[in-house]
């Protein structure tokens, strides 16, 4: 429920920036903002959201993405996700997640809603790890 979820949160902010500050031997605020929820209500929402928690570590593996787009596009390149993500490679090798559902014996579960199962295709199909290089509005759903 969202009242365990904030005070888990909460408690791990705590333990975090208490840790933080007995190793450095400093005192005061580590974490600038609190954990704030914010419920996923549309398509186009969460596909953002899973673009950003799917890829968002490499655009920050390369300094200055925007300057370095030929070092992104490199890793983009080599990039496969994890052996638990579902998707499937392009033909030009760059992995693209598709929504299918997990494999077998993966710690991850399916998704329980129409938006996370397959809602968020219609706000521009498979999430192409690509978008990161130009930064534009996803492509619109192809017509069935």
């Amino acid at each position: 429920d969202d009242t365990a979820l904030s005070r888990g949160m909460k408690g791990l902010a705590i333990r975090l920036a208490r840790g933080w500050n007995k190793a450095f031997a400093r005192r005061g605020r580590v974490f600038a903002d609190r954990y704030h929820a914010r419920p996923v209500t549309s398509p186009t929402q969460m596909r953002n959201t899973l673009r950003y928690v799917l890829f968002n570590h490499l655009s920050h593996s390369v300094r200055d993405w925007q300057a370095n787009r030929g070092q992104l596009r490199q890793r983009l390149r080599f990039f496969e996700p994890d052996r638990w993500s579902s998707g499937h490679p392009t033909k030009s090798g760059v992995w693209v997640i598709d929504g299918s559902p997990p494999p077998a014996g993966s710690p991850l579960s399916a998704p329980k809603t129409w938006l996370a199962r397959e809602g968020w295709l219609r706000a521009g199909g498979p999430i192409d790890p690509a978008e990161l290089l130009d930064r534009r509005p996803p492509r619109p759903p192809r017509a069935r």
